[in-house]
């Protein structure tokens, strides 16, 4: 299900990869000025994901084998906390 989160980079106009690019450009400018937020770190290959200690503690339930399929709906909230904790870290 993690898999589902991930920007794929295949050949769709240049759509994905442009928005990945715009992350990094994003994180870039964050990291440059030394304002990024502590809290919300970065997850390799999510570049629009941020985890925080709670979330990570949360989402290891989810990657639990035999466990990803029993909560969709739980799961995808997650996600949403992941995506909401790195717009929060971008403002």
């Amino acid at each position: 299900m993690l898999g589902q989160a991930r920007l794929a980079m295949r050949e769709d106009g240049g759509k994905v990869r442009r928005c990945a690019e715009a992350f990094a450009h994003i994180d870039d400018a964050v990291d440059r000025t030394g304002s990024r937020d502590a809290q919300a770190a970065p997850i390799p290959g999510l570049p629009h994901l941020r985890t925080t200690r709670f979330l990570a503690a949360l989402g290891a339930r989810f990657l639990e084998p035999g466990k990803q399929d029993d909560n969709a709906r739980a799961f995808d909230f997650w996600i949403g906390w992941l995506a909401y904790a790195a717009t929060k870290a971008r403002r």
